[in-house]
């Protein structure tokens, strides 16, 4: 447990995947493991990080359809309109997390 606490990686993990479902509407899984895979060779925190996990998280979070993930809860376009201030707020927080994750973004669209 230990090897996940070094740097929030699991956390890291979870939220590019958030983050990419919120900006592409998809993952393509292999990109994913890619970028992970890049990034470990760069920085030893990350090479726990592997296929299985990922894929393991993104069943939580994500059905495949037609060979990409996507979000098992659909958009809200109703809440949106009705609560236009809170998806604001939404967006401002993904957009910072975006800047936080920028560079395991950047692989990912490689």
């Amino acid at each position: 447990l230990a090897q996940f606490l070094k740097k929030d990686v699991m956390k890291e993990m979870r939220d590019l995947m958030m983050l990419l479902l919120n900006m592409h509407g998809s993952i393509q899984r292999e990109r994913l493991v890619r970028a992970f895979e890049t990034k470990a060779s760069t920085d030893d925190d990350y090479a726990v990080i592997n296929a299985d996990i990922i894929t393991f998280v993104l069943e939580t979070m994500a059905k495949l359809l037609n060979g990409c993930w996507v979000s098992k809860v659909p958009d809200d376009v109703v809440f949106a309109a009705k609560f236009p201030k809170f998806a604001a707020c939404h967006g401002v927080y993904w957009m910072r997390k975006k800047k936080m994750l920028k560079e395991l973004v950047e692989l990912y669209e490689l």
